[in-house]
């Protein structure tokens, strides 16, 4: 199993046990969708983009990203399961992390891909 399928894997246990669903989604043909969508237990929704340590999103997922965001849905990068356990926790506690937020990670800062614009650092 490669480091980004654990991960995923971790982050979306996590979020199951705290009472979300979590959703792999089929897009069919349609590439660069998020991986996951989460709906906490409010119907709050969020989706995350899972990637490798240090790993950036391919265009075509900023494309993507930037199609959601501009709708006012929120998309998170996770590239380390402490840092999505935190925002699992953070909807939880019915605090969304704001852009800009950072958490402690081996690859060093993190990106929070949300708001009208997409965060490419």
């Amino acid at each position: 199993m490669s480091v980004e399928k654990k991960i995923q894997r971790k982050t979306v246990e996590y979020a199951r046990k705290k009472g979300m669903l979590a959703f792999k989604i089929d897009v069919g043909a349609q590439r660069g969708w998020p991986d996951y969508l989460f709906v906490d237990t409010q119907g709050y929704h969020f989706w995350i983009e899972f990637k490798a340590p240090g790993k950036k999103p391919q265009p075509i997922q900023l494309h993507r990203a930037h199609e959601l965001t501009h709708r006012g849905v929120v998309v998170f990068l996770v590239d380390n399961e402490e840092e999505g356990k935190r925002i699992i926790d953070a909807v939880d506690s019915s605090r969304v992390p704001e852009e800009g937020d950072r958490a402690p990670a081996e690859s060093g800062e993190r990106r929070i891909i949300t708001g009208p614009g997409i965060r490419k650092d």
